[in-house]
Parts: structure tokens; C-alpha cells; sequence
């Protein structure tokens, strides 16, 4: 049972040295609503080109 658990723990570590930190995963997600935001003007920009409003 110690193989495994050594088995797993190694890759598990790995991953775990490359999470990335709290502050980054913030500004990612700041970064992607961000990207959402900009893409919703996007939409309304066009629906006002078109002369159409969504039904």
C-alpha cells in the first residue's frame, strides 16, 4: 500500500509546485471577465448595426 501512495503522492507534488498562486488565479479571472465584457459590447455593437433587438 505504501507503493501506491508513494506513486500517486509523486505526480500529485508535481502538479502541485506548478498550481498557480492565489493572485494569479485572481487576475486570470479578472482577465476573463474582463474578455466577457468586451466581447458582450462586441454583440451590442452589431444588434445596433443590424437595426435588431434580440426577441
Amino acid at each position: 500500500m505504501t507503493d501506491t501512495r508513494k506513486t500517486i503522492a509523486r505526480p500529485a507534488g508535481r502538479l502541485g509546485d506548478h498550481a498557480p498562486s492565489r493572485e494569479q488565479r485572481i487576475l486570470l479571472q479578472v482577465q476573463l471577465l474582463k474578455i466577457q465584457e468586451e466581447a458582450g459590447e462586441v454583440a451590442e455593437a452589431v444588434i445596433g448595426a443590424m437595426g435588431r433587438t434580440p426577441v
